[in-house]
């Protein structure tokens, strides 16, 4: 919520919605805040989400398999949220498919750092360790865990 919510007009893309209780009601918070657009993406319908925030006019869910979703989107991105499945391949597509609509500050956030960090953990050092010098990384080892990218 704190980081969308302090941008101008973002655009935030959120990979895994499951309910909207967690990640969507903060998203969607700060983009209100903020004056700007959730786009959010999950493999299922979501119809709990969809129940909750369907009159949401900063809103927008498609059904789509995140990576197939990744491969067509062609947005600036102010801010990325990763919480799909916890599959290094699934992970490192997404990162390589999206980072280049991340925009210069933009954040990527992977949820479930600590909970799967043999598969996140490892997709992200590895495709950071492509881009030395472009990105800052840091892991917030509390909960399950939250990796947070900055593109430089």
């Amino acid at each position: 919520y704190y980081e969308v919510s302090k941008l101008k007009e973002p655009i935030v893309l959120e990979l895994g919605v499951h309910e909207g209780f967690g990640s969507t009601v903060a998203l969607l918070a700060g983009v209100n805040k903020a004056t700007g657009h959730l786009y959010s993406v999950d493999v299922a319908e979501c119809q709990g989400a969809i129940k909750l925030y369907e009159n949401e006019p900063n809103w927008t869910f498609t059904q789509s398999e995140s990576v197939a979703f990744a491969k067509q989107w062609d947005k600036p991105i102010d801010f990325l949220f990763i919480d799909t499945i916890h599959i290094y391949g699934q992970v490192m597509q997404e990162l390589v498919n999206l980072m280049p609509w991340v925009k210069k500050g933009g954040i990527i956030a992977l949820h479930d750092t600590i909970s799967h960090p043999k598969e996140i953990l490892s997709a992200a050092y590895d495709f950071l360790s492509r881009y030395p010098s472009e990105y800052r990384f840091h892991n917030f080892e509390h909960s399950a865990g939250l990796g947070v990218i900055t593109k430089l």
